[in-house]
């Protein structure tokens, strides 16, 4: 575990169930280092599960799929209540929303990703400042730049072509 609390873990096979498999490890040691005295003083502890090799997460409803079979085995082994997992991927859309709302791009990622939080990091952070006006606030700033700008930077991503995602 990275001592300064995030770990990034790429998957490198291309089946879901190694996906799934990846996921629940990343969880259960992120549950272990709750009682680690070093991460609730510094701030907390998170990883980032990416898998940019399984073609199956291509299918966005394919990934959501894969996120609640994550949360069913999260309740089976008993990291519900410790641990959370929210997804990010290239066609992320909240449901209820068009897929072409910016809004979106606040869980859009280059590649599939799944990124594990201990509950306890999350319920610190939201007695610290009010998540609802970060995420409204967050909104607004990707409407204003634009959904064809983001999808633009967020393809220059895919392709490695980090220098060129904040030229415009």
């Amino acid at each position: 575990m990275d001592p300064r609390g995030l770990d990034v873990h790429v998957i490198h096979d291309s089946s879901l169930e190694s996906v799934v498999e990846s996921v629940v490890a990343r969880a259960m040691e992120l549950q272990m280092s709750i009682a680690d005295a070093r991460f609730n003083r510094r701030g907390g502890k998170t990883s980032l599960v990416v898998a940019p090799e399984c073609v199956d997460l291509v299918s966005f409803d394919t990934f959501l799929d894969v996120m609640h079979v994550c949360e069913g085995v999260f309740a089976d082994v008993g990291l519900e209540g410790d641990v959370q997992v929210v997804g990010f991927h290239p066609e992320y859309k909240f449901h209820g929303e068009e897929a072409t709302d910016a809004a979106a791009f606040t869980n859009r990622s280059p590649y599939p990703m799944f990124h594990l939080l201990r509950e306890c990091d999350v319920a610190r952070a939201s007695g610290e400042s009010d998540i609802g006006e970060l995420l409204n606030r967050n909104a607004s700033m990707l409407r204003e730049i634009g959904s064809s700008r983001l999808t633009e930077d967020l393809e220059r991503l895919r392709r490695g072509d980090f220098d060129d995602a904040s030229a415009n």
